[in-house]
């Protein structure tokens, strides 16, 4: 996960390796790895939060809302003061994670659902303080329109899309990486050689674009003596990816991911996930070449060009096609 976000890195050491495998020891095969990956989840919301200030302020800007003064160097004040608030809520989760007994599906006994619902409240802590500290800072950044910019549904919709696009590449990468290793072809009995080992490293990194000390780590037999990423573990990343495309599709439903109108010119997200750009009048055959170019299509159904909502098809809209529609229509930002 490291290699998919290097930016994390700075903050990974916030939390404790021992304490985020401690976390874990009692309820899996492989504490480790669950401690690296809680810690690679705080690393990651922390620099999400952050994210969904800055374009939240961006957006209002955007809207010609004027934000506080020295509104960056604000959000970095306040950055350092969430990073520890958010550390500490993360720290007693992990904490109560530790003190969890391992339980099956057979019937809980009163401590056991005592130590669960412990769990629960931690959980529901980081939840609660994340969202309260974005409203803090919001209403000190946009005073006349903070609670607006907290639920600005593009906004909402961006996220959404940043974590299906990690997401998938995860995906790929986690079932790359088996399917190289399933390939090795090794009895249990038989001991791999370090050439071998090395070759095998090297392939799952060009492949993966992972570094070679993350690589290793996935290479480490858990206790059951698996390598590489179990089925589970895989059907989790599936799971995910399929509710947070639940959740796009509702934006997408009320057309509200994208929802442009530059006088001769209107984008929206249909019903059914397409992004559809609707002309008032013939454009220019630069702008339909711009638009073949970048994957749409014209459909005499809905007198409009589509692409097919993605995460790709999303930023390529706000990077290529926006800009020059924007041009065209006579708007300059």
């Amino acid at each position: 996960m490291v290699g998919l976000y290097p930016d994390i890195v700075q903050f990974l050491h916030d939390i404790a390796a021992d304490l985020a495998a401690e976390a874990f020891a009692g309820t899996s095969q492989a504490p480790e790895k669950e401690g690296a990956r809680a810690r690679c989840d705080y690393a990651i919301a922390l620099i999400g939060d952050k994210d969904h200030i800055t374009r939240a302020v961006q957006y209002a800007i955007a809207r010609r809302v004027a934000p506080a003064e020295n509104w960056e160097q604000r959000v970095e004040t306040w950055f350092q003061e969430h990073r520890h608030g958010l550390k500490t809520v993360w720290e007693n989760y992990l904490e109560a994670h530790a003190v969890r007994l391992f339980v099956g599906p057979g019937k809980l006994s009163v401590g056991q659902k005592t130590a669960c619902e412990w769990v629960d409240l931690r959980l529901a802590e980081i939840v609660q303080f994340r969202m309260q500290s974005r409203q803090k800072v919001l209403q000190e950044l946009l005073p006349q329109s903070s609670a607006e910019a907290e639920s600005d549904p593009r906004t909402t919709a961006e996220s959404l899309l940043a974590k299906l696009e990690g997401l998938e590449m995860l995906r790929d990468r986690m079932e790359a990486t088996n399917t190289i290793l399933g390939q090795l072809n090794v009895d249990e009995n038989e001991k791999v050689s370090e050439d071998r080992i090395e070759k095998v490293v090297k392939q799952i990194m060009e492949a993966t674009g992972w570094s070679k000390s993350y690589v290793l780590t996935i290479l480490q037999p858990d206790s059951m003596g698996h390598v590489g990423f179990r089925g589970c573990d895989l059907a989790s990343v599936k799971a995910s990816i399929a509710r947070l495309l639940a959740r796009l599709s509702e934006h997408a439903h009320d057309a509200l991911v994208i929802s442009d109108v530059f006088g001769q010119v209107c984008t929206v997200i249909s019903e059914d996930a397409q992004i559809c750009i609707s002309f008032l009048c013939t454009p220019p055959d630069e702008l339909t070449h711009l638009l073949r170019s970048n994957a749409f299509s014209w459909s005499s159904a809905r007198s409009a060009w589509v692409r097919k909502l993605s995460p790709h098809a999303i930023s390529t809209y706000q990077a290529v096609v926006r800009p020059e529609l924007m041009k065209w229509a006579g708007f300059s930002g």
